[in-house]
């Protein structure tokens, strides 16, 4: 298996290659009881806060969270992984295994199909499921404007995820597998976790106190 050298767009995008194939979308049963949310700020340049928390999936309870800092490799394009992943994933470490997991970030969303929430979901052989602002790559047309709507994502004849339309008239976030999840299903389980938002309850939680890690870190 190849290694990611900072700095080398090469060797990130031949590692990730060499990922995409293990990649596994498959029906995620049972329903999760338990929902971790991670992600992650910048602090400056050289630094990431990364932070993951753990709900319960009946009401959205927060059971645990966790933070963690790490030095940030240098980012390229596509390769938010080996910038981040792993002080996301030693954050998400930190908790009870959750039974699912979303990340900000994309999974197979990507241009060689093995996104943040891809590589993570391998690394942790958790399901998991991508989220984001906009597509990194390929094509849909914009949702009916009801909250559920959404429509595919289309790359190189592909479906590679949803725009899908999280609350009545906002903006539509893109959903993609990560891994151990069908589309279906991590649209699913999206809606369930954002019953007011646009985004997520794990999410949300997850980036306010990757923020206030930093800003506590700089008083």
């Amino acid at each position: 298996m190849s290694e990611w050298t900072d700095g080398d767009v090469a060797s990130g995008e031949r590692l990730q290659r060499e990922l995409a194939p293990h990649v596994r979308r498959r029906p995620l049963s049972p329903a999760p009881e338990t929902v971790a949310g991670a992600a992650f700020a910048f602090a400056d340049e050289r630094v990431v806060q990364a932070a993951a928390v753990l709900v319960r999936r009946a009401d959205l309870s927060v059971i645990e969270s966790a933070t963690d800092s790490g030095q940030c490799r240098p980012y390229r394009a596509g390769l938010l992984a080996m910038s981040v992943g792993e002080a996301v994933r030693a954050a998400v470490l930190e908790l009870p295994r959750p039974d699912a997991l979303m990340l900000l970030g994309h999974g197979i969303a990507h241009p060689r199909r093995c996104g943040l929430a891809s590589h993570l979901g391998l690394r942790t052989g958790l399901p998991t499921v991508g989220l984001a602002d906009r597509p990194l790559v390929g094509d849909c047309d914009e949702p009916d404007a009801p909250r559920g709507s959404w429509t595919p994502l289309e790359h190189e004849s592909e479906t590679i995820g949803a725009a899908l339309r999280t609350q009545n008239e906002v903006r539509p976030l893109i959903v993609s597998v990560g891994h151990l999840v069908t589309l279906e299903d991590a649209i699913d389980l999206v809606l369930a976790c954002a019953p007011r938002y646009r985004w997520p309850e794990p999410i949300r939680e997850a980036r306010r106190l990757a923020r206030e890690a930093i800003s506590e870190a700089s008083e």
